[in-house]
């Protein structure tokens, strides 16, 4: 005839896999009960019980640390698909504190150590961006001919076709070119043509895709009022031909105007 013990036992054995273990360890630490199966320290019936009980927990909490797994995973490919080493470095720390979580939820101390490892590594780096200063410059181009101005628009011809499909060197008329320099490397190209009416029509507003976390974009539209301004000017106009721009423009100011059923942006200077 088989114990209490001996059916403790048979029970335990039916349940037995590292998940379950885990959480009858999680829980007696959390209750401050003796959970121990063999202890004998629990009749049958209350280990019965409590086999039911924490079988619903393990449920709950398994759902939960297989979430927190696969968010991990899906921050980490998505920040592979960065273009700025900012976002990409900003996404990859959540997404490797996630993955230490999970691996202290699983009691993976590879998991753990190595993740843990890399958000440090990532964290270092982040703080070195945001702490080290960037130097901005702006140089006014004085013609169209000029040499690296040609250049710039030879090298970066196939998304300057995308975002302003109407730009043509040889269109232009009288434009105002400036050149907007990160630590003496070019990082945008600003063209625009003076109107009739005192307002700049933008042709060209370009960032290089090294350099799109909007600081260049700021630098020069923050100070247009002192570039533009004391000459008269008192308005930007320009078009958007693909919804990315469209959203730019929107997040830099510009409003939508419905002008002989075309829709342009505008923006004080």
């Amino acid at each position: 005839m088989r114990t209490g013990a001996g059916l403790k036992r048979e029970v335990y054995f039916n349940l037995q896999n590292a998940r379950h273990y885990l959480i009858f360890t999680f829980a007696g630490n959390l209750f401050g009960q003796d959970f121990s199966l063999f202890s004998g320290k629990i009749s049958l019936q209350e280990f019965q019980k409590k086999v039911v009980v924490l079988e619903s927990i393990l449920e709950i909490f398994m759902s939960w640390v297989e979430i927190i797994g696969y968010t991990a995973s899906v921050l980490i490919v998505l920040s592979m698909a960065m273009k700025s080493i900012m976002k990409l470095r900003g996404i990859a720390v959540v997404g490797a504190i996630l993955f230490t979580l999970y691996g202290c939820l699983i009691h993976s101390i590879p998991v753990c150590l190595l993740n843990g490892f890399t958000a440090l590594i990532h964290l270092y780096y982040l703080l070195q961006m945001k702490r080290s200063k960037e130097y901005f410059e702006i140089m006014r181009v004085p013609d169209v001919d000029t040499p690296f101005l040609h250049r710039f628009i030879q090298f970066y011809q196939k998304e300057l076709s995308y975002y302003f499909p109407e730009f043509s060197p040889d269109k232009l008329h009288h434009p105002i070119i400036y050149f907007v320099f990160r630590n003496m490397i070019p990082a945008a190209l600003f063209i625009a043509e003076p109107q009739e009416d005192k307002t700049l029509y933008v042709v060209v507003d370009y960032v290089t895709p090294d350099f799109r976390d909007m600081k260049s974009a700021h630098y020069i539209f923050n100070r247009a009022g002192k570039i533009f301004g004391n000459k008269g000017y008192w308005k930007f106009v320009t078009r958007a031909y693909v919804k990315k721009h469209a959203r730019y423009l929107k997040k830099m100011g510009f409003r939508p105007v419905e002008k002989d059923g075309q829709l342009y942006y505008e923006k004080p200077i």
